[in-house]
């Protein structure tokens, strides 16, 4: 009984540490997915501007 009482209270902190390793790699990938998002966008952006640019260049 008490082996079987050792092993499950093995079990609960092996489960907590597992959850907290989860939770933090979580974390970090919605700040990189976010980050990734914001660089895109930036990127559009700019290459919306160059055409605009290029445009404006064989205008003249």
């Amino acid at each position: 009984k008490q082996y079987l009482r050792a092993r499950y209270a093995a079990i609960v902190i092996q489960c907590f540490y597992r959850r907290v390793r989860a939770k933090r790699q979580l974390k970090q990938l919605k700040i990189e997915a976010r980050s990734a998002e914001h660089f895109k966008k930036l990127n559009v952006g700019m290459e919306n501007k160059i055409v605009q640019l290029q445009k404006k260049m064989d205008n003249k």
